[in-house]
């Protein structure tokens, strides 16, 4: 059983299946959980972590991710990361990566909290899973990746302001002195 000591477990139970397809991680893909509109021509309004684990409690929504973490850097842990959520396609490429939505809309830079989650769980994802401390730069690439890397749906997520902070999370992982302070 691989439960992050730094989130808090709120497990589903549905949208996920028990085990992997693979024997090891290749790394941690980034998301976001873009939102839904309060009313004609309003902004749209990111989800809290309990609505998200609403959404992956629901047998039709057929997504999930393992870990959730909010504006403010507060961390829930839906899916042990010994089984497979389903962030990307539910079958061989989540079967080989751990995943976390972030609370955000299109658009959205990851806060500084949200960014200090992603550098914590990155290293214990590197200590429990041997994940390398790198950018995924391709789909079968190992590190640091984001759900539209791999062409399977929400072309979008999670935009390129996340995307352009992925070198940071990985060099402040790896002890460089992180540029969001």
């Amino acid at each position: 059983m691989a439960l992050w000591p730094e989130a808090t477990f709120h497990p589903i139970t549905a949208n996920f299946n028990v085990g992997r397809i693979a024997s090891t991680l290749n790394g941690l893909i980034l998301h976001i959980t873009d939102g839904h509109s309060p009313g004609q021509g309003r902004p749209k309004v990111p989800p809290t972590l309990a609505g998200l684990w609403g959404t992956f409690n629901n047998p039709s929504h057929n997504a999930s991710a393992h870990f959730g973490v909010d504006k403010d850097g507060d961390v829930w842990q839906f899916v042990n990361t010994a089984n497979r959520a389903w962030s990307v396609d539910g079958d061989t490429i989540d079967g080989s990566w751990a995943s976390i939505e972030n609370i955000a809309v299109p658009g959205d830079e990851l806060t500084a909290a949200q960014l200090d989650v992603c550098v914590n769980l990155l290293r214990w994802l590197h200590t429990q899973h041997g994940v390398p401390l790198s950018v995924a730069r391709t789909k079968g690439g190992r590190g640091v990746g984001y759900h539209a890397l791999f062409g399977k749906g929400h072309p979008g997520c999670p935009g390129a302001p996340v995307i352009d902070q992925i070198e940071d999370i990985v060099a402040t992982a790896r002890g460089i002195e992180p540029t969001w302070l």
